[in-house]
């Protein structure tokens, strides 16, 4: 077992009192190496939980800058991954490589830039682009992206599953689940179906249908 979280960053200073309906928090992968970078990873989850309050779900925000802050002065001590389709390289990543819009594509190109450099400065070989094995056209299209941001990039590609319950025929307990928390849900169904822990064969036969 590896200790880790799954943080959520959100735009710099975004707290309960400037929320608004639609503000992002963007799921970011954590994952400690050593006794220094569990140390680390409990600081930053626990600055996101000082600020947490309650908008449909507990909102946890975290920001770029407390990452720097916390494991700028000390990396090579915890792991990092871009996570799932909620990962903030999503829309740049959209805007860069399809966008028509030469502004768009040039803001983006800088926000990638930026975002690469500190990723290599504050995970060092640490950082990895996630790609999915979930079948559905929006998965696959970012698949593709994710790894054209690897390459161009230089960054190591790593195969996650997302599971959310055990196996597939658990699906229906699951949805049943999710309703009993009254908050709705927070993915689409389609999504969902493809959160059970796949073993290593089904993996590699989805991803070859990409």
């Amino acid at each position: 077992y590896i200790l880790g979280s799954e943080i959520y960053i959100t735009e710099e200073g975004k707290n309960a009192t400037n929320h608004v309906k639609g503000d992002r928090f963007y799921h970011f992968l954590l994952l400690a190496k050593d006794r220094t970078g569990w140390e680390q990873l409990n600081e930053i989850v626990s600055l996101g939980w000082e600020r947490s309050y309650f908008r449909g779900v507990q909102r946890m925000p975290v920001y770029l800058s407390d990452l720097e802050q916390i494991i700028g002065t000390d990396v090579g001590h915890l792991m990092a991954s871009s996570a799932c389709l909620g990962s903030l390289l999503r829309e740049p990543l959209t805007k860069y490589y399809i966008s028509s819009n030469r502004e768009e594509v040039e803001e983006a190109s800088k926000w990638l830039q930026s975002f690469s450099d500190l990723m290599h400065k504050l995970f060092p070989s640490s950082f990895y682009a996630e790609i999915q094995p979930a079948l559905y056209s929006e998965q696959k299209e970012y698949n593709n992206l994710i790894i054209k941001f690897a390459r161009e990039f230089k960054f190591p590609l790593i195969v996650a599953n997302d599971a959310h319950y055990l196996r597939a025929r658990d699906r229906e307990l699951h949805s049943v689940f999710l309703n009993s928390q009254n908050i709705g849900s927070r993915e689409p169904e389609l999504f969902y179906k493809y959160t059970y822990l796949m073993g290593t064969k089904e993996i590699v036969e989805k991803l070859q249908k990409h």
